[in-house]
């Protein structure tokens, strides 16, 4: 039997690629876009975000879910 090789990464999260986040004029981590808001019937964004230890206050404009994957959320 031949093995055939099928790929489902699209993207990696490599160090760079990552851009400012912002919160009220102050960087509070940096992202990377995996996907970015299409036409208006594609209102889903997917990113990699990262940031150093921090505490601050974030209103979620719209439904967001998050998976943490080293640290912690409250």
């Amino acid at each position: 039997m031949t093995g055939v090789e099928t790929t489902h990464v699209i993207d990696r999260a490599e160090a760079s690629g990552y851009d400012p986040f912002m919160i009220e004029g102050t960087q509070v981590g940096e992202i990377r876009w995996l996907r970015r808001r299409g036409s208006p019937g594609n209102a889903l964004e997917a990113a990699l975000w990262r940031s150093d230890p921090a505490t601050y206050d974030y209103l979620f404009e719209d439904d967001e879910a998050f998976v943490v994957l080293e640290g912690a959320s409250r």
